[in-house]
């Protein structure tokens, strides 16, 4: 599989992961494992999914610990990362939280053949890696 294909993958799946630890909490959310499973299947991400992440997106309302629901919205800083790398958006800010909704948002939720991407260069890559290291020492 290609490294853009993957990272694409990858954006698909931590979305899912973020919107579960930031709408189970609140009273008046649903949270349907049956759907992410569906989800799953049509995009074709088993064989991407860790066993930490699976839980995640699986366990039935309720099922989950607080502590794994606050860990699941972290992915939220990494996947700010990969919608810059995709180049569906902004860097993500050095100084300040990634608001979430705005970044889940930002990876459609089709066939990445279908996505309309233009991918960082691997200088640009190189890049911010490197600035947000040196930010984050």
């Amino acid at each position: 599989m290609q490294a853009v294909e993957r990272i694409y993958r990858r954006a698909m799946l931590w979305a899912r992961i973020v919107e579960r630890g930031f709408l189970e909490p609140h009273e008046g959310t649903w949270y349907e494992p049956a759907a992410v499973q569906a989800f799953l299947v049509e995009h074709d991400l088993g064989g991407e999914i860790e066993p930490d992440e699976r839980r995640l997106l699986l366990a039935a309302p309720g099922e989950l610990a607080e502590t794994e629901l606050h860990a699941a919205t972290w992915y939220c800083e990494p996947r700010s990362v990969l919608v810059w790398a995709l180049g569906l958006g902004d860097a993500p800010p050095h100084d300040s939280d990634v608001a979430p909704f705005d970044v889940t948002g930002r990876v459609p939720v089709r066939p990445r053949a279908e996505a309309d991407l233009s991918p960082r260069t691997e200088d640009e890559l190189r890049l911010g890696l490197r600035t947000w290291f040196t930010l984050h020492r």
